[in-house]
């Protein structure tokens, strides 16, 4: 008897090393529609944690300007902002296919769950911008099961939008300076048109 209860404890302890911990893992889908068109670019993401809880979603991008961020969409209780912690980003590609990333994006769209409040194990998160996409990097803030943080990022040698790879974000925002040069060469040029036609 006192054999077997040995063999028992010494199996029971071989097993238990042998399995490992459940390992924390997140998975990022794009879930973005189109738009564009003189309309908002709408940019959805579904985000889930295997092994623990997500308090922090940030996605990159160009967009520095938090109004014209609208129809957000984040847990309840969540908030929302810009911040200056930018993300790896490359010209736009669609989703499946794959991407490098090449040039930085200055600033992260941030997700922030409440400083009490729980945690979520997958949501959706998104908002709407006039700007069109470009891929981007994310980064996935959690808690494991012992209470220790954890962190994950975009894997660029993932396709785009399907999970682990880069997503859509916002894309280039064109400086005030360019916008008055377009727009005061579209006044002249419709100026001599005017002249032309007379």
């Amino acid at each position: 008897m006192k054999r077997s209860m040995y063999l028992l404890v010494i199996t029971a302890l071989v097993l238990g090393l042998a399995v490992p911990a459940l390992a924390q893992s997140a998975l990022v889908t794009c879930l973005c529609g189109g738009g564009g068109g003189g309309g908002a670019y709408t940019y959805q993401y579904g985000v889930s944690a295997t092994g623990g809880t997500i308090y922090e979603f940030e996605v990159g991008t160009n967009d520095g300007n938090i109004s014209n961020y609208t129809s957000i969409i984040m847990p309840l209780g969540w908030s929302f902002s810009i911040t200056g912690a930018g993300r790896a980003d490359s010209d736009y590609s669609p989703h499946g296919s794959y991407a490098t990333g090449d040039g930085p994006c200055p600033y992260s769209a941030t997700f922030t769950a409440p400083l009490e409040g729980p945690g979520v194990t997958s949501a959706t998160f998104g908002f709407s911008n006039p700007f069109a996409p470009r891929n981007v990097g994310w980064e996935v803030d959690g808690w494991d099961l012992e209470h220790s943080s954890w962190f994950q990022t975009e894997n660029w040698s993932q396709p785009v939008g399907t999970g682990l790879g880069p997503v859509h974000g916002v894309g280039f925002v064109p400086e005030p300076g360019s916008i008055l040069a377009l727009g005061s060469g579209l006044f002249a040029l419709a100026g001599t048109f005017v002249r032309r036609r007379r």
